[in-house]
């Protein structure tokens, strides 16, 4: 039977790359749904020393789906770590500083990632071992993260504190605006079904969806959200098992939409409603296999 595995990022606030005992953070995984938990941090040994990743401070990891066991992780202060063993092992990239805010892979060809740092995207064409900049963002401001259609070869958005959602065709060689906004994003992600679904988070807690592969978006937060719900979506998570199903994350509860976020319906958790820790979860993931499985973190709690 195959194992589920699970991998959980538990950001510190120790920067840097641990040199001597593991110390309690960095990366632990499940191999059974997440009843059991190991911390796998190792790098390598050298003499007397073990260098681990315990003390990075992690900001996100995705999975290669096309080749099992290889998972990338970013950090703020210490570039990204690649494992080709589920874990067992990570391995430093040849980006060994920056804030890592964002990495995603090409889906028809997992050798080709982009990540973002600062106000620039990157790109590998190696699996992480050489990276290059191939955007800079000329506005002075950060961009936030980059999601590659998974139908369309060489298709990229990303989006950024000012406002902008931009596009490229041609595997970043070309970039151009498809949308200007008067608040900063949060976020921006694809449905799992029809890359042409398009979903971009901003700071105000609206949600701008496209259906037509970023040509046109238009905001679904109505009014009447705020009304029934009293807080504004800061976090969104889209469901990989149903097409324009997505998981939102407020700070009074959590929310799920099955209809490209045009209504919504509370989802039981174990954190009252309305209880202000509802802000504070994050890393909400949906199990592929079983949607209706949830699994989130607050703080060091995994729920």
């Amino acid at each position: 039977m195959n194992k589920r595995i699970f991998l959980l990022l538990l950001p510190l606030l120790f920067l840097g790359i641990s040199c001597g005992s593991p110390k309690g953070g960095g990366i632990f995984r499940s191999v059974d749904g997440g009843v059991n938990w190991q911390q796998k941090v190792f790098i390598e040994q050298i003499k007397r020393k073990v260098y681990t990743i315990a003390e990075a401070s992690t900001t996100v990891f995705v999975q290669d789906k096309n080749q099992s066991g290889i998972f990338y992780v970013g950090t703020k202060e210490n570039g990204i770590f690649k494992t080709v063993d589920a874990g067992e092992t990570w391995q430093r990239t040849s980006i060994q500083s920056g804030n890592v805010s964002s990495i995603t892979l090409d889906a028809l060809d997992s050798t080709k990632l982009y990540a973002v740092i600062g106000e620039s995207i990157l790109q590998s064409i190696d699996s992480g071992v050489n990276w290059e900049v191939i955007y800079t963002h000329t506005n002075r401001a950060s961009l936030v993260k980059v999601a590659a259609d998974f139908f369309n070869a060489g298709k990229i958005f990303t989006v950024a504190s000012d406002g902008t959602i931009l596009s490229s065709s041609d595997f970043g060689n070309n970039w151009k605006i498809v949308f200007q906004n008067n608040a900063s994003f949060l976020d921006i992600a694809l449905d799992y079904y029809d890359s042409r679904v398009i979903y971009a988070l901003d700071k105000n807690g609206k949600l701008w969806v496209s259906k037509d592969s970023g040509e046109t978006w238009n905001n679904v937060i109505s009014d009447t959200f705020f009304t029934q719900w009293d807080a504004p979506l800061i976090r969104i998570t889209i469901d990989p098992t149903s097409s324009g199903s997505l998981y939102a994350v407020t700070s009074t509860r959590v929310l799920k939409s099955k209809d490209f976020g045009n209504t919504w319906e509370r989802v039981s958790t174990l954190i009252a409603e309305k209880s202000a820790v509802n802000g504070f979860i994050k890393n909400l993931t949906v199990d592929p296999r079983e949607g209706c499985a949830l699994y989130f973190t607050v703080g060091r709690v995994i729920h």
